[in-house]
């Protein structure tokens, strides 16, 4: 230091008013080897103080050499800072002014950290610490002219298991003690502003991420993980549009992969019953966003839309939405779902169903009609075509007894849903390519399985009780009881027309017939009946070859027969019945006591007893014979005669002409004897 000294008191010597001596120019400590320039008191080896009036650079570094550095720095101190700078009374200058008009391919700032050390650090710290400094910005990168403001390229070769981060914000704000000043905390604040001529493009954020291929390497390339909040955000957009997979979003939301993948998924984790993943398509009738304003009836809340390409473009092929069936309000959200397609050949969507605010399914119709659930309408499909509008197919293999069937179900007061009854139309055989089908009809009594009660053959044949009826309508029972009643309950109205026929003798309208075996009675046509001559009873038939053992009546029989009939005169105890006969002026009937006919050997022939099974249904002359029987031991009775009433005239006149035949034989007798 000695010899520098001298050497610099040598050059000095020689010089002319160049420097100005005093230790406020140039203070030297040999002692200490510091240097001062514009003090006498150095604090460091070289120290260079400005004064406020210096009006003069306080250190400039001149390089005009090219190739040259203009200043180095080396340091090979471990703990102490390599170059402090403290600026605490700079209010609106700047702390390190770098110029680089001339730059082509170099830096204004270069930082190259090429340490090996894996312990934490940071290459670049930038702290603004003070609290009360709400307006600070802790770095500012502004670049009016390159097309990049900054770059990051983070190139990670490590094969040690580590989370790499290209860009790391950690920002933490905690809550004050006391105030009520609203803040907004941003951890990254993009503020793009940009025009330009002719084909320009702006992008805010552009994160392209190319990971590995091999092991297990996972690539992100937007994580973002926000909590803790009263109300916490994961990302809020407003305006522009947002592109999944595509680069040009031509809606709010646009999700676009290729194949088979999955562009939208929506799960939800929980043990929560009532708790799973939700998507929701809310309207306000308002033009502002945040704004809540009530839907009014017919407003559209929301649409699921399913599109095609149609070679330029994605048109609309079907759609479901959801509609306000009224003015929406805290009590009361009516709404209705509609469900779309478009016609071959078109591009109009016509509804196609919709469920009503009730619950209620209207198919191929917007009104609502007497129907309580379900309502399917459509133009007229012939049946002799096999269209209809509503199908129920089974889609397993053919055979016998398989096809579609209706069910009719509800409570039972125990479980929820019970089968009470229903319909199945199935195949009737087990033919390949044979499509004839029967309808059969079930119901269930109680503690059973549904039972098939009613079937239409293919042939149109009806069997109640019977899955093979051999004619057009037939009726089987096991039971004891009566198998059917036919009971017109209007006065005056009839019973049951039986049109078939001829009007021949060979053709019958009905036949009764005992359990598959003989015939037991037959009606014909011709208006005759007649019981089956094999059982040996009287037939209409006179043909004499039909009958055997022929010989001649006693006629004085006959006349004891005719006898012992006894003609009533007597009113009927059942109204009805006292209507549906003839009567005189004073409403009296004429005929016969079938009892009277039950007391002779051969009268009783005509006549014939009714008795009521357990199980028959109620019968008001049965009621009226069970209060007024003879006896009182035919209550389960009811007893008749096959004479006709207008058959008493005759029997009563030939007992009068008996009589006074008897009168005129006496008296015959006895002039004959006098």
């Amino acid at each position: 230091m000695g010899s520098l000294v001298a050497e610099l008191a040598e050059k000095l010597s020689s010089a002319t008013n160049s420097i100005d001596f005093d230790e406020q120019t140039l203070f030297l400590n040999t002692s200490a080897n510091k240097v001062g320039v514009g003090t006498n008191a150095p604090g460091a080896k070289f120290e260079i103080e400005q004064g406020s009036t210096g009006g003069a650079i306080a250190f400039l570094i001149d390089n005009d050499d090219t190739d040259k550095v203009a200043m180095t720095i080396q340091a090979a101190n471990i703990d102490a800072d390599v170059m402090d700078i403290t600026m605490d009374a700079v209010t609106t200058a700047k702390g390190i002014d770098i110029t680089a008009d001339g730059l082509t391919t170099g830096s204004a700032l270069y930082i190259d950290d090429n340490s090996a050390s894996t312990s934490t650090r940071n290459t670049i710290d930038i702290l603004q610490n003070n609290a009360a400094a709400i307006a600070a910005t802790a770095l500012k990168v502004q670049s009016d002219g390159g097309i990049t403001g900054i770059t990051l390229d983070k190139n990670f070769t490590a094969v040690a298991a580590a989370t790499v981060t290209g860009l790391h914000v950690d920002f933490d704000r905690t809550v004050p003690g006391s105030g009520t000043a609203a803040f907004t905390d941003i951890g990254i604040n993009l503020d793009v502003n940009a025009a330009g001529l002719g084909v320009t493009g702006t992008t805010g954020l552009d994160i392209d991420v190319v990971g590995a291929t091999s092991g297990t390497h996972t690539a992100i390339g937007l994580a973002v993980d926000v909590g803790s909040a009263d109300t916490n955000y994961a990302a809020l957009f407003n305006g522009g549009n947002v592109g999944i997979g595509t680069t040009a979003p031509s809606s709010i939301l646009a999700v676009a992969g290729t194949g088979g993948t999955t562009v939208s998924a929506i799960e939800n984790y929980g043990t929560t019953a009532g708790q799973g993943a939700q998507l929701n398509l809310s309207r306000s009738n308002n033009g502002t966003l945040g704004t809540q304003t009530a839907v009014d009836a017919d407003d559209l809340l929301g649409e699921i839309s399913y599109q095609g390409s149609s070679g330029s473009a994605f048109v609309s092929g079907a759609r479901i939405a959801g509609y306000a069936d009224e003015t929406h309000s805290g009590t009361a959200t009516g709404s209705t779902l509609r469900f779309y397609t478009a016609d071959n050949t078109t591009t109009t969507l016509d509804e196609r169903m919709r469920i009503d605010h009730n619950g209620q399914v209207l198919i191929g119709t917007d009104v609502r009609g007497r129907e309580t659930d379900l309502a399917i309408v459509g133009p007229y499909q012939d049946p002799t075509g096999a269209w209809c509008q509503v199908g129920i197919y089974s889609n397993d293999s053919y055979a016998i007894n398989k096809g579609g069937t209706l069910m009719f179900a509800g409570q039972d007061g125990t479980n929820v849903r019970s089968w009470f009854a229903g319909i199945k139309g199935a195949k009737e055989n087990g033919t390949s390519g044979n499509y004839a089908g029967y309808l059969a009809y079930f119901t269930r009594p109680s503690g059973s399985t549904p039972l098939e009660r009613m079937r239409i053959t293919s042939a149109g044949n009806v069997g109640i009780g019977s899955a093979s009826p051999e004619y057009k309508f037939v009726m089987v029972d096991s039971d004891t009881g009566w198998i059917g009643k036919f009971s017109n309950t209007t006065s005056g109205g009839h019973g049951i027309l039986i049109d078939a026929g001829d009007g021949t003798s060979n053709t019958f309208q009905c036949i009764m017939r005992k359990q598959n075996l003989s015939d037991v009675f037959r009606f014909r046509t011709d208006g005759d009946a007649q019981k089956n001559s094999g059982a040996g009873d009287w037939s209409n038939y006179s043909d004499e070859r039909l009958k055997e053992e022929i010989t001649s009546l006693n006629t004085s029989d006959c006349l004891d027969i005719v006898s012992a009939m006894k003609p009533k005169k007597f009113k009927w105890r059942n109204v009805d019945l006292h209507d549906a006969v003839p009567t005189d002026d004073d409403g009296f009937c004429y005929g016969f006591i079938a009892q009277d006919f039950m007391e002779h050997d051969i009268l009783k022939m005509w006549s014939s007893t009714q008795v009521r099974y357990e199980g028959e249904p109620d019968n008001d002359d049965f009621t009226l014979v069970e209060t007024a029987s003879r006896a009182g031991n035919d209550g389960d009775k009811i007893h008749s005669t096959s004479i006709g009433m207008d058959k008493a005239f005759y029997v009563g006149a030939i007992q009068e002409l008996l009589k006074k035949n008897n009168t005129l034989e006496t008296r015959i007798a006895t002039l004959e004897n006098a």
